[in-house]
């Protein structure tokens, strides 16, 4: 998968005045950042210590998962939330009736 980021040209050359390769240290980061998430989903829906098993078995494990996106694990808690609190409140009226 390609992904694009977009940073200015003022913090590009004061990257490329930092590291060697903005590239690279790009991928190097979303690389670790990638491995970190695979590891913490194997573990949240296996038995498995990611760090034990084969990088193959990982990405099988996660392949085979159906997993929600952060986005909406958030807009359902969200809505969760805000159920909890009208009802809460509802209680609250009702108890000073």
């Amino acid at each position: 998968m390609n992904i694009t980021v977009t940073i200015s040209d003022e913090e590009y050359k004061a990257m490329s005045h930092v590291v060697p390769s903005v590239e690279e240290w790009v991928q190097n980061a979303l690389t670790a950042k990638a491995y970190a998430c695979v590891c913490r989903v194997v573990e949240q829906n296996t038995e498995y210590q990611a760090k034990k098993i084969a990088e193959s078995e990982r990405l099988s494990i996660v392949k085979g998962l159906t997993l929600k996106t952060r986005a909406t694990l958030d807009a359902e808690a969200k809505v969760l939330l805000e159920a909890q609190i009208l009802k809460s409140e509802s209680s609250k009226e009702d108890n000073l009736d």
